[in-house]
């Protein structure tokens, strides 16, 4: 999912947790672009000069900008995607999808 994407199912009233899960499912099984908070929708509603407050996978892990979840590891495996098959990436990409979705409960 791209920004503009993004932008305009939230300027429609879309949830930003379900679009960044939209997001991640796109990464997953469509090779779709991660710009980090760029193109993510939680990130563009709540993240506000370093402080993620009211963005429900802050308030679920206590950590601004993802750090402590499964983001870390993907941008790692992302930065490093010559080195690492395709697979790897979407592996970490679904762990990421589903500490998103886990943070909803």
């Amino acid at each position: 999912m791209n920004e503009d994407e993004m932008k305009t199912r939230l300027t429609k009233g879309e949830d930003p947790l379900e679009i960044s899960i939209l997001k991640w499912w796109d990464i997953v099984y469509h090779a779709g672009p991660d710009r980090g908070p760029y193109n993510c929708a939680l990130c563009y509603v709540y993240h506000k000069e370093f402080n993620c407050n009211g963005c429900p996978v802050q308030e679920r892990t206590g950590e601004s900008e993802c750090d402590g979840t499964p983001y870390d590891d993907w941008s790692r495996e992302n930065c490093r995607y010559t080195w690492n098959p395709p697979d790897q990436r979407n592996r970490h990409a679904g762990i990421r999808i589903s500490k998103i979705i886990e943070g909803r409960r």
